[in-house]
């Protein structure tokens, strides 16, 4: 007689133990230029701090360009998944700073809708040293 397995959710797996690293998530003000300059000013502020599961997961946008000659291009767009317990105020216009590196969150989803952990897709920008424009 064959056992039953029992299905186990995928989007349930996850618990305290597996948040391991720590991470910053991050608010980016932008100052305009001034005496004549053409660079702006950035100001990274830290809103928290909080424990997460890092997970590496490249991702891929198709992008069709207007121009008929261009061809459809891939484009890179989410490197890195970063699991999080529950917290409101995490947005796509937040940051990520993880081992010296700053990312830019894209998307966010509330695993199983129940405000436990959060699936936050995020694009590896470079360290934290370089501006974002020159990243």
């Amino acid at each position: 007689m064959a056992r039953r397995k029992s299905i186990i959710k995928t989007n349930s797996t996850i618990c305290s133990g597996d948040l391991k690293k720590k991470i910053l998530i991050q608010s980016r003000a932008i100052t305009p230029p001034t005496d004549g300059s053409v660079d702006f000013t950035e100001v990274f502020t830290t809103l928290g701090t909080v424990w997460s599961m890092v997970k590496t997961a490249i991702g891929y946008a198709r992008v069709q360009f207007d121009d008929s000659q261009a061809e459809d291009r891939d484009i890179l767009h989410n490197t890195h998944d970063f699991y999080i317990r529950y917290v409101p105020w995490v947005t796509a216009e937040h940051f990520i700073v993880f081992r010296s590196e700053r990312y830019s969150i894209t998307q966010i989803y509330n695993l199983d809708e129940d405000n436990t952990i959060l699936r936050v897709q995020a694009m590896l920008l470079g360290p934290i040293s370089a501006s974002i424009n020159q990243a």
